[in-house]
């Protein structure tokens, strides 16, 4: 510190200013600093001749206050005016310069101090900031201090300038931001506390997003309110226009009542308490509750209790559920109906949720699942309290599978969960009939379960049209001895039977992983027995066979329900003694699936002579490997393979000879068959 001064004294009291004394006065200091500020580099200057008006000069190469931050560079106060009184010094006509950021500061001021209080009182009017006015006033009384601010007109783009580097840096820079601010504050407090705060702030039509797109708003109009007492405080804000906060989209559109949320806490340090939230989002959502987290460099959730007392769907689901689930099986759906509840989340996520619902509709768009007229109640935790649920609803479907109205009752403790009763729910004509059902890791990435159960029979043929399928008829029926979910892979033991076309396909070894995800797998074996030729392709309009056919489809494997590999080998059964007849539509049919045709030792006229022929056996293999079927019979042929082997008279052979067919153009071949009325054999 460096300190020059010439003081000419007169005779004075001790609060006051000695008249007649004349004073020149430069101090230069590297530093100096107090409680919540400090400052780089002062040179202060003052001047007061023997009779006269003084002045006063002060220069600060930068000046921060670390606890917002904020930092003044080149700060200068210029009073050319200065007025000495016998217990006050006043200044009418002074000026500030300084920057802040990249801007430039510039107003005019004025102060008094009273020697005899002591206490000071400025005024700063006409500031230029973010190209608005800013209005500061101040007054100090001891350590008592109050500060009023009054900011109109600040665009956003120049408040943004005003952000420390680090933070401005985090708005596009491609995005023009818009939008004028209005602010108006107080503050009282002794020293460095901060005792009261009250502040309000008004942004119109405002344009922001930051460079990583997580947060942005579109013709926003926001509104805040805040009350600071000591430690405890109360906010209210509320908006119309558009806000995105990752991953939330809010808007209020304008004419609307504005989103509003209220909070009442208080502040320990680092770590806040909302005792009273209250959230209003007209004709969307209310809810109140209570909220605690820390909040230093970044937010870490302590704990959220949430009180829905009405939620309305779609808006709820699409601007509160949506953005949570979007990438899970939640995450397309279409909504209707309302619900209420509590929820509570912990840093580990969700710990508690009661859910009651009123005629809620679900409808997946990508037509997995959906349900009507859900009503019930949800009551599930993450603690051992054994709880109690039951959902009801009047119908839906499990993709093309409508199913009927049902009850469902469930018992939670912590993780765990079971179904106390045996349930029933319909399918199509018959059920799904849930014997046992119990598992773990609810509320977990590792939910696990297990149920035994059984197909009560459902017919084929409400369930071939369901499936877009060909009019089939029997059943399909089975006991699930036991069915395990776990990792999302759903394994069933035991065997399910489907009768159909007088003979039964056995599904063995079923797999399904990740069935309700967005490319489900399912894995199986077929086993099939005696199946009724002559119904099987009447059924399809194929042509006219008469016999027997078994076999097997090994390792079948489908993606999003379509077929991507198996092993398929499909004949006359060993040992079948029924009548064996083919016609010649169906010798036609045969004969195009595998590139092949009618032996070359008849002629098309010979077979225009006989309505059907006479068969040994029958039969095709197909192994599905990259869209790609390779083909065989049931025995080698001349250049080629059976399809049909003929017996006895009048008898004809159907020779393949296309090793190689993909599975499309294939696929296309049997649709071909079933439509067509047949060859016109002259």
């Amino acid at each position: 510190m460096r300190l020059a001064a010439c003081v000419a004294l007169g005779t004075a009291g001790p609060s006051t200013i000695a008249t007649g004394a004349e004073i020149h006065l430069r101090t230069q200091m590297d530093a100096l600093s107090g409680a919540g500020w400090n400052a780089q580099d002062l040179d202060i200057s003052l001047e007061r001749p023997a009779s006269g008006s003084g002045s006063l000069q002060l220069a600060i190469a930068r000046f921060v206050l670390p606890d917002l931050p904020l930092s003044l560079e080149k700060l200068q106060v210029n009073c050319p005016d200065l007025l000495w009184e016998s217990t006050q010094v006043r200044c009418q006509a002074g000026t500030l310069q300084t920057a802040l950021g990249a801007q430039a500061i510039v107003g005019r001021g004025e102060f008094t101090y009273h020697t005899d209080s002591p206490d000071l009182v400025f005024s700063l009017t006409e500031l230029n900031l973010a190209q608005g006015r800013v209005t500061l006033q101040g007054h100090w009384q001891g350590d008592a201090w109050q500060l009023q601010v009054q900011a109109d007109a600040l665009t956003s783009g120049g408040l943004i300038q005003l952000l420390p580097a680090a933070w401005a840096r985090q708005f596009a820079q491609d995005q023009q931001a818009a939008g004028h601010w209005r602010l108006a504050g107080e503050w009282a407090g002794r020293g460095a506390q901060v005792e009261r705060t009250q502040l309000s702030l008004t942004g119109k039509d405002l344009t922001l997003a930051d460079s990583s797109g997580r947060y942005a708003a579109q013709n926003l109009n926001l509104e805040l309110q805040t009350d600071w007492r000591q430690e405890q405080f109360t906010a209210q804000l509320g908006f119309s226009g558009q806000l995105y906060l990752e991953p939330l989209f809010l808007e209020a559109p304008q004419g609307r009542a504005p989103l509003q949320l209220t909070l009442r806490g208080r502040r320990d340090g680092g770590r806040w308490r909302v005792d009273a939230l209250q959230l209003t989002d007209p004709g969307v959502l209310q809810a109140q509750g209570r909220l605690s987290f820390a909040w230093n460099d970044t937010f870490v959730l302590q704990n959220l209790s949430l009180e829905l007392r009405e939620a309305v769907f779609p808006a709820f689901y699409e601007r509160y559920l949506q953005p949570f689930v979007a990438d899970t099986v939640l995450g397309d759906l279409e909504t209707h109906g309302r619900l209420a509840g509590n929820v509570e989340l912990t840093p580990d996520g969700l710990r508690r949720i009661r859910i009651e619902l009123s005629d809620l509709d679900l409808d997946d768009r990508q037509g997995r699942f959906g349900g009507q007229n859900l009503n019930g109640e949800v009551d599930w935790g993450l603690d051992d309290k054994p709880r109690r649920s039951h959902l009801d609803w009047r119908s839906g479907r499990l993709y093309r599978l409508s199913l009927g109205a049902a009850r469902l009752a469930l018992e939670t403790q912590n993780d765990h969960f079971r179904i106390p009763a045996r349930t029933r729910i319909p399918v199509l004509d018959g059920a799904l009939v849930i014997e046992r059902l119990q598992g773990q890791g609810l509320g977990t990435d590792d939910l696990q379960w297990q149920f035994d159960g059984e197909v009560s029979p459902i017919s084929l043929e409400p369930l071939s049209s369901a499936l877009q399928w060909p009019p089939l008829k029997g059943q399909i029926s089975g006991v699930i001895p036991a069915a395990r979910y776990a990792a999302h892979r759903l394994t069933v033991d035991g065997a399910l039977i489907v009768r159909l076309f007088k003979g039964q396909i056995t599904l063995n070894d079923l797999r399904l992983e990740d069935p309700l995800g967005q490319i489900p797998r399912t894995f199986a074996n077929l086993t099939i027995q005696n199946l009724d030729l002559l119904s099987l392709t009447q059924t399809f309009n194929f042509g006219k066979i008469e016999g027997k056919l078994g076999g097997q489809v090994r390792d079948l494997r489908l993606e999003n329900w379509q077929p991507v590999y198996f092993d398929a080998e499909l004949a006359t059964p060993p040992g079948d003694d029924s009548r064996r007849r083919i016609s010649q539509r169906a010798v036609e049919n045969i004969s195009a699936l595998g590139g092949g045709g009618v032996t070359e030792a008849l002629s098309r006229g010979f077979i225009g002579m006989f309505e059907s022929f006479r068969y040994k056996r029958l039969g095709i293999r197909c192994r599905l490997v990259n869209a790609v079927c390779e083909m065989d019979g049931v025995a080698p042929a001349p250049r080629g393979y059976y399809l049909v082997e003929g017996g006895g008279l009048p008898r004809i052979d159907v020779i393949g000879y296309t090793r190689r067919v993909d599975w499309p153009e294939l696929l296309a071949r049997l649709k071909a068959a079933a439509e067509s009325e047949g060859p016109v054999v002259k």
